[in-house]
C-alpha cells in the first residue's frame, strides 16, 4: 500500500509470492475509508502474473548483457503491464518519486502519474546509477526533513534526477558506511 495524502493505493506487486499482500491491509483500509469521507481508496490494475511480465532470460544473461540492459534502466520486469512495489516510492510535498527497479517498471510510474496528477501531485521517475538489483527506495535515499535528503553513496541518482532536487534547494548528505563491530 502507498498512502499519498488522503489517497490509499493498493500496489500490484511484481512477485508472485507477494501478489495478495494487499489483502492484509483491507480491514484497516476499509475502516479509514468509512471513517473519513475525504479519503480515497484506489487499486492499481492487477497484473497477470504471467511469465510474459518478466524477462525470463534475465537470470541466464551474462553480467555484460545485464549491464547493457541496466544502462537503459531495463531490469527483470517488462513494461507491458503496471507493476510496482509501494516501497519504491517516497513523497515530499506534492512530489512523489518512484524508483525504476527490479520491482517497479516504467509503466507503473506513468500510471501513478496519470492517477495522481488530477489530485495535484507530480510523479517523477528516479534512476539509480550502477545499481545491479535496485529495490526499495529507502536503500537509495531517505528524505530526512524538507530540504535535506540522505543518499546512499553506493547508489547515487543519475545527475539529471539529482539536479531536480538541487535546483529546488535540496541538500544531499551521504549516508554513513556500515561499521564492522564485534560484539562481546
Amino acid at each position: 500500500m502507498i498512502t499519498i495524502g488522503n489517497i490509499m493505493i493498493e500496489a500490484p506487486m511484481s512477485r508472485r509470492d507477494r501478489f495478495l499482500e494487499y489483502q492484509a491491509y483491507q480491514p484497516l483500509t476499509n475502516q479509514f475509508w468509512r471513517e473519513d469521507a475525504n479519503s480515497l481508496w484506489k487499486s492499481a490494475p492487477k497484473n497477470s502474473m504471467n511469465d510474459s511480465m518478466y524477462h525470463l532470460h534475465w537470470s541466464d544473461m551474462t553480467e555484460d548483457e545485464r549491464a547493457n540492459s541496466r544502462q537503459n534502466f531495463e531490469f527483470c520486469l517488462k513494461n507491458d503491464e503496471i507493476i510496482f512495489d509501494a516501497a519504491d516510492f517516497t513523497r515530499t510535498g506534492k512530489h512523489v518519486f518512484g524508483q525504476i527497479s527490479m520491482t517497479t517498471n516504467k509503466t507503473a510510474i506513468e500510471w501513478l502519474h496519470r492517477e495522481l496528477e488530477p489530485h495535484g501531485f507530480i510523479v517523477h521517475p528516479l534512476h539509480i546509477q550502477q545499481e545491479t538489483t535496485p529495490s526499495h527506495i529507502d536503500c537509495t535515499l531517505v528524505v530526512l526533513r524538507p530540504g535535506l535528503v540522505m543518499e546512499n553513496p553506493d547508489r547515487p541518482l543519475i545527475e539529471k534526477d539529482k539536479k531536480l532536487w538541487l535546483d529546488n534547494g535540496w541538500k544531499f548528505i551521504q549516508g554513513p558506511q556500515p561499521v564492522n563491530a564485534t560484539l562481546p
